[in-house]
């Protein structure tokens, strides 16, 4: 240093990078756009020449090792607005890139944060730029902490405690493709870590999505053995664990992959859908296979309009991933943002459409003329609506008591069986199953399942479902003016309409019924009221 001036050079790739950038300011944000960028490199740089996008930064000035700077319109000339949702952030001096941020409105820790007034803040400004899981929700007082380190969070950070054994397969563009549950490096593409020896890239810098260089008919031609099953392993696949685990320091991972079979009919149904999550949640639509071979959602396509015409149905997937028989996949706009998933969770990326009350959430193929439908009805935020047997139109919310939700895998409702047996009978009963629940039960079943079919070709009924105590007060309403036709089914979990679990003791069961729509009204009864106890515990 010579009588105050401090000797720098121009920056080189990774000498400075992006460490935080405010794309979508909350409307009272005394801030509009900025991003701050960060120098690494361990010695002073001269950042004449900078420019962010196609914009030049004004002022020449040096900029210290472990020094943060934070751009905006007011330092630049042609300021390019940055996208809220998705877009490409590239730093250059003199032309030559320094660094590049193919970022996504999934960065971000959860929707609520993605909708504004939230910076995104680089983790660990050492790793990579584009891995999702490097990016957090900022969490400075005003959203954010333009100009100087990342402020501590008062949320835990919790590590993911699973190993990778979610992969799913498929067919992108006539190559075999694979999604991961995390983010993966670069490492993963390389050739001479895979056996057989393929090169992979990842899908339009997703870096959960990889696609093969060689062809789905030449890999198995190659390499399949007399099954016409693939085998491919992976010496460098990251794994996520407890740092007790087995499997801890293991990077091999090895899969079989069989080729889906063709199918005569829809090979899917729809089986689960959160439509108004919780505060941190995502919405997400869930899919079950029916048939016990490997099916593709090549051709799938869903929409929510009334009378879709052609151009009102949408790809369920990019990708035409594989399905393992009887299996399930779950489709988010950001799978981050799911939660109440764990190991056995398939959750890929895809466009959700509009799931608010009223519509019909449909699900076809332009291969066949067959239709899977649901009508969306009064959602419990938070809670998802649940498919109880993919081969009837059985819906009911997921119990609460085991997250509210259970994305990519079997419901839990699936677990107790249904008692459709009564359906012809003309009494039509209410059916309690169990009689008794355990609030403090760990098992799946600390709920009750209640059941009602009405009598048959009745047409439309209106259901209303309460449960009581003895002395005759209402403690929780479970639905009102549900329309039903067909078995009616609805979870009890022992809470009260506040969401508090009640007392131990016996309740009442009340439904209320009114037909309301048939062509045939003379000569049979137009409204039921129908009752059964349930008893509670807590032992």
């Amino acid at each position: 240093v010579l009588d105050g001036w401090i000797p720098s050079r121009s920056p080189r790739w990774n000498d400075l990078v992006i460490s935080e950038f405010l794309t979508n300011p909350a409307p009272d944000s005394p801030w509009d756009e900025w991003v701050e960028i960060a120098n690494i490199s361990g010695e002073t740089l001269d950042l004449e020449g900078l420019s962010l996008n196609s914009g030049t930064f004004i002022p020449e000035i040096t900029l210290r090792a472990d020094s943060f700077l934070v751009i905006s319109p007011d330092n630049f000339i042609s300021w390019s607005p940055l996208s809220a949702n998705a877009g490409i952030i590239t730093l250059t001096v003199n032309s030559n890139k320094i660094d590049v941020v193919n970022y996504t409105k999934c960065f971000h820790d959860n929707g609520d944060k993605a909708d504004g007034g939230f910076s995104l803040e680089r983790r660990n400004l050492n790793t990579q730029s584009n891995d999702p899981d490097n990016w957090a929700s900022g969490v400075g007082s005003m959203g954010g902490s333009p100009g100087k380190e990342r402020e501590i969070s008062s949320t835990p950070e919790f590590e993911v405690a699973i190993q990778d054994t979610t992969v799913i397969w498929g067919e992108f563009e006539g190559k075999i493709a694979w999604n991961s549950t995390f983010a993966m490096d670069s490492s993963v593409l390389n050739m001479l870590n895979w056996s057989p020896q393929i090169e992979w890239s990842f899908l339009k810098n997703d870096l959960q999505i990889a696609i093969s260089s060689i062809d789905i008919n030449t890999l198995f031609d190659q390499f399949g053995d007399e099954n016409d099953e693939l085998k491919l392993e992976c010496f460098s696949w990251k794994t996520i664990s407890d740092t007790s685990s087995s499997f801890l320091n293991q990077n091999l991972n090895s899969w079989r992959i069989e080729r889906p079979t063709e199918s005569s009919s829809l090979s899917f149904r729809l089986n689960e859908f959160l439509g108004e999550p919780a505060l941190g949640e995502g919405k997400f639509i869930e899919i079950g296979n029916i048939r016990d071979e490997i099916s593709s959602t090549d051709g799938l396509i869903i929409s929510t309009d009334a009378e879709p015409q052609p151009n009102d149905w949408t790809e369920f997937t990019d990708v035409n991933w594989w399905v393992p028989k009887n299996g399930f996949l779950a489709v988010a706009e950001c799978p981050n943002w799911i939660l109440n998933s764990n190991e056995k969770s398939i959750i890929v990326k895809g466009d959700i459409p509009s799931l608010t009350k009223g519509r019909t959430l449909q699900l076809t193929s332009y291969m066949f003329n067959e239709v899977d439908s649901v009508r969306i009805t009064e959602y419990e935020k938070g809670v998802s609506k649940a498919r109880l047997d993919l081969y009837r139109s059985l819906w009911v919310n997921t119990p609460l008591i085991v997250g509210g939700s259970s994305p990519g895998r079997i419901n839990y409702s699936s677990l107790i069986p249904l008692n459709l047996e009564h359906s012809a009978l003309k009494n039509s009963p209410l059916t309690i199953s169990p009689k008794t629940i355990n609030l403090n039960s760990i098992s799946n079943h600390r709920w009750a399942q209640i059941e009602w079919t009405p009598p048959e070709d009745t047409g439309v009924w209106s259901i209303g479902i309460k449960v009581l105590t003895k002395n005759g007060n209402c403690i929780a309403t479970l639905t009102e003016s549900e329309e039903i036709e067909t078995c009616g089914v609805w979870i009890f979990e022992g809470l009260d309409n506040e969401g508090r679990s009640i007392y131990p003791g016996t309740y009442i069961v009340v439904l209320e019924g009114e037909n309301i729509k048939s062509e045939e009204v003379i000569g049979r009864k137009t409204k039921v009221i129908l009752r059964g106890l349930i008893h509670v515990t807590a032992m």
